[in-house]
Parts: structure tokens; C-alpha cells; sequence
């Protein structure tokens, strides 16, 4: 039996500093909009996941999210969409680039019940 999901705003954890590599400011690059991913509102049970979006910042500060990968599949998507609005600043000092050595950015988010 499928239990419906409450009434309430149910807001995604976002953890934006515990992965490495995570960077809201690194030399003159620096994070001006953030990833919003949002709880999907289709779900007709709750659910929780943990998910991580694999990044990397383009020439114009937005972000290319090179893989989406969730404990639950469902919240792939929401998580993808919540970080297609992330924006860096990316002054010509920093050589139009805010990618580390690696080349790309793991970002980690939680979708919990709280």
C-alpha cells in the first residue's frame, strides 16, 4: 500500500562543501548561484536518496553536469535539473577557467525527510 506524501515543503539537503574538490570561491572564480535541486513532487510514497552530480564550469560560468548518479533513480533527474541553474563568476584573470586539475567538480545532495 502506497502511503501519500504529506502536505509539506519537503526541501533537499544541499551539501555544497564535503566533497573534494568543492569550490565556492577559488582564485577569482567564485559561486554566484548554487544548485537548486528540488524535491520531486510526482512521488506518491515518501522517499529519501543520496545522490552526486559530476560537474564541470564552462568559459561563461555555467555548468556542463557531466553525470547524475542517486541511491534512489527517481531523484536523477531533479538533482540534473537543480544544477542547471549553477553559475560561477569567471573573471579573464583566472584564464576563463574554474575547473581543478581533475577537470571536474563532485557535488553531493541529500534528499531527506526533516
Amino acid at each position: 500500500m502506497d502511503i501519500p506524501a504529506p502536505d509539506l515543503p519537503l526541501e533537499p539537503i544541499v551539501d555544497l562543501y564535503a566533497a573534494t574538490g568543492i569550490i565556492r570561491h577559488d582564485g577569482d572564480c567564485v559561486l554566484i548561484s548554487p544548485p537548486v535541486p528540488v524535491y520531486p513532487t510526482e512521488f506518491t510514497e515518501l522517499a529519501e536518496a543520496d545522490c552526486e552530480a559530476i560537474i564541470t564550469v564552462r568559459p561563461d560560468g555555467y555548468v556542463d553536469v557531466k553525470e547524475v548518479t542517486c541511491t534512489d533513480p527517481r531523484f536523477e533527474r531533479a538533482t540534473r535539473k537543480g544544477f542547471e541553474v549553477m553559475r560561477f563568476e569567471v573573471p579573464a584573470s583566472s584564464g576563463f577557467s574554474c575547473n581543478p586539475r581533475s577537470g571536474e567538480y563532485v557535488y553531493p545532495v541529500s534528499f531527506r525527510m526533516e
